[in-house]
């Protein structure tokens, strides 16, 4: 799946304040094992249906998790209308919670990942958590659609909540994941804390890397701390642009002009694209550096 990525953007040119901070969309959890995701009780009823009245070719004598697969096959061949409509079907012969739950977290995603559509992706997460308050997977789902839509506050609850149940197989994502939505409430120093565990669990996380760096910069004023994780993103994922950038404002803003433009010029070869961006910041730092040359003479 295609990152998605969130940026912190200001008018300003100052490069302090040019900082972005990254998070990854996350992934639809467990699409490939959908037997892993109906809970054991619902499983052992399952198996016993043997034979299904259907119209559908593909639910005759099949157990909902064989037709759950059948669904995902229809969205991996890019049959998403079909798939929506096959999971549909399905819900209206359901009758455990724990399988319409399964049903509408598969809505969700299909709304969510293949259509980009959050509006209609967000209410088959929640009728999914009320069936089965404990669908761990339809609760980081819905975290992640809120945090595309800006709905930090609610993101944080419910990656509150997926830790909560998820514990002790914890998540650096999840982690990194958290700590990104509430750098975006201001709530820097429990921000902070997520990064640190994320790296903790995974320390070439560097979405976590590049977000905890944005706190040493920005709040901490720790520019040497904010370098080293930038190095360490880059080192981790040796293409991110963002990693690039954002060393590039660092070390402009602590005067080393040479690393700045390198690092801005490695951004342009990674996302040709970004090279209006990209011009602008290097021209705002060659005009510095001439108001600079002149000062000092």
């Amino acid at each position: 799946m295609d990152r998605a990525v969130f940026t912190v953007h200001v008018s300003s040119c100052n490069y302090t304040s040019q900082y972005s901070a990254v998070a990854e969309c996350a992934p639809f959890r467990a699409p490939l094992h959908y037997r892993k995701l109906i809970p054991r009780d619902a499983m052992k009823a399952d198996e016993e249906v043997t034979n299904i009245r259907t119209t559908s070719h593909l639910r005759s004598q099949l157990t909902m998790s064989e037709r759950l697969q059948k669904g995902q096959e229809l969205l991996e061949e890019g049959r998403v209308e079909e798939a929506v409509a096959f999971f549909s079907n399905e819900l209206t012969s359901v009758t455990d919670p724990h399988q319409a739950s399964q049903l509408h977290l598969n809505l969700g995603i299909a709304y969510f990942l293949f259509l980009q559509d959050l509006q209609r992706a967000i209410p088959h997460f929640d009728e999914s958590i009320r069936l089965f308050p404990d669908n761990t997977d339809s609760i980081y789902n819905r975290a992640s659609a809120n945090i595309q839509l800006g709905k930090f506050p609610e993101a944080v609850l419910d990656l509150d909540r997926w830790i909560q149940l998820s514990a002790p197989e914890e998540d650096a994502e999840a982690y990194q994941l958290r700590g990104f939505a509430l750098l975006q409430t201001g709530d820097h120093a429990n921000a902070l804390i997520n990064f640190d565990r994320a790296l903790t669990l995974d320390p070439t996380n560097y979405m976590a890397l590049n977000n905890r760096a944005n706190i040493y910069n920005d709040v901490h004023h720790r520019h040497d701390a904010a370098l080293a994780d930038l190095d360490a993103a880059i080192a981790a994922e040796p293409a991110e642009f963002l990693a690039y950038k954002n060393r590039g404002c660092v070390r402009a803003l602590t005067n080393d002009r040479d690393g700045a433009m390198d690092d801005f010029r490695r951004c342009v070869q990674i996302e040709p694209e970004s090279e209006g961006e990209i011009r602008e910041l290097m021209e705002d730092l060659e005009t510095q550096g001439e108001s600079k040359k002149k000062r000092n003479r």
